[in-house]
């Protein structure tokens, strides 16, 4: 006895979530198509949907699904599957499966939106405690792994076989599972210590500034490689550290310890403006600037 009948007994006879998948596949399809479809194999599995893209076979069809809570999940079609349904849709037949690969369209998604749909209701019908998915769009290769979930998904896969040249496996990705809701509570207390230490830890970059000036552009523009500017040594005793954003920090001195450059903290008064520093040129021009 297989072991997909003993879990079929241990559930009443229930039937597993790919044994659903296929029927629905089956029966959703082939009432949509009104042609019959074939269910070859079936199964299920895990998969990361950062690894999806990288085996996928070219014009394989990614339609996104949508729970309602925002969850989303995926069912892929391959080429020549995808293919068949679109024949059958707008002929009303199966043609040779000679006609050149092409990328899938937003024509061919809107044409299988509705069929879609079908196999998901038959899903959420036949089990209620199937998540209720709903098609949402269609879906570039590039962006699959930026829009899906990580880690790793519930994956169940159908072989179908429309007729001798339109046949291939079609794989629903599900979301992940709800969150439990009583391990996300948290208490008020432990939220707040959270928090506080998730922003304590935060990196922050310093920065050391001495003094700023302001000075015409015009004389700014005179500037060139060469020109020296003089910092008295006052105003290492007033440099001001502060953070990315601008925002002082402190007032203190710079200078060095253990010969490497350090920055020691004074009474944190704000410092006094220092004098225009003079730059020289080369040809000895004298350009002083006004303090901020």
């Amino acid at each position: 006895m297989g072991d997909s009948i003993l879990r079929s007994m241990a559930n009443g006879g229930r039937p597993e979530p790919q044994q659903r998948f296929a029927r629905s596949c089956e029966v959703a399809f082939g009432a949509g198509l009104d042609h019959p479809v074939r269910v070859m194999a079936s199964g299920r599995g895990q998969v990361a949907a950062r690894l999806i893209p990288d085996n996928l076979e070219a014009g394989t069809l990614i339609l996104l699904l949508d729970a309602a809570d925002g969850r989303t999940g995926a069912l892929l079609v391959p080429p020549l599957l995808s293919a068949g349904m679109v024949q059958l849709l707008t002929f009303g037949m199966l043609t040779a499966a000679s006609v050149a690969p092409r990328m899938p369209t937003a024509t061919d998604a809107a044409l299988l939106e509705p069929l879609v749909n079908r196999v998901l209701d038959d899903m959420a019908e036949a089990d209620q405690g199937f998540e209720r998915l709903r098609f949402g769009a269609l879906l570039a290769p590039a962006h699959f792994a930026r829009v899906m979930p990580e880690g790793a998904l519930d994956e169940y896969w159908s072989e179908l076989k429309l007729g001798a040249d339109h046949s291939g496996k079609v794989r629903l990705i599900m979301p992940p599972p709800m969150p439990d809701e009583a391990s996300e509570v948290m208490d008020p207390a432990e939220w707040r210590a959270a928090l506080s230490e998730n922003v304590s830890a935060a990196q922050v970059s310093l920065q050391v500034v001495l003094e700023e000036y302001r000075m015409p552009l015009q004389r700014v523009e005179a500037l060139s490689v060469g020109d020296e500017l003089t910092i008295p040594m006052e105003a290492l005793e007033r440099a001001q550290l502060r953070i990315s954003n601008g925002e002082k920090v402190g007032i203190g001195k710079l200078g060095r310890f253990g010969g490497r450059r350090a920055f020691k903290f004074t009474d944190g008064q704000k410092a006094e403006p220092a004098p225009a520093l003079p730059v020289e040129n080369e040809n000895g021009a004298s350009i002083e600037g006004s303090p901020v």
